[in-house]
């Protein structure tokens, strides 16, 4: 799974830079913002990743890893900050207590003190 995580986050990547080379990155919120679609679709990425970013500092906190890079890359680049870190965070072993299949590689949850 972090592999398949990994070739979209490439691909994501170099496809988001080719936007904001063409646009810019204020450039871009101009045009989502152009139609109510637009500012929908926006809005609903906002909330999607405000939500995924709670999720993001409780799992960075049960695995020992600080979160607020991941969060600040999340509120710049969307998806992209979040895939980076499903990437980059650290494995579990299996056999750690509190739960079961709680993370992107299959991992167990860690159990909370």
């Amino acid at each position: 799974m972090r592999a398949a995580i990994a070739v979209v986050l490439v691909a994501f990547s170099a496809y988001s830079t080719l936007v904001v080379w063409e646009h810019g990155y204020v450039g871009f919120f101009r045009v989502v913002g152009e139609t109510s679609a637009g500012k929908q679709a926006l809005i609903d990425l906002a909330l999607s990743v405000f939500i995924a970013c709670g999720w993001l500092i409780q799992d960075a906190r049960s695995r020992g890893v600080r979160a607020w890079p991941y969060v600040v890359a999340a509120c710049i680049a969307g998806s992209i900050g979040l895939m980076l870190y499903l990437v980059m965070r650290p494995s579990r072993s299996p056999g750690v207590a509190g739960g079961s299949g709680g993370g992107v590689d299959g991992a167990a949850p860690a159990a909370r003190a």
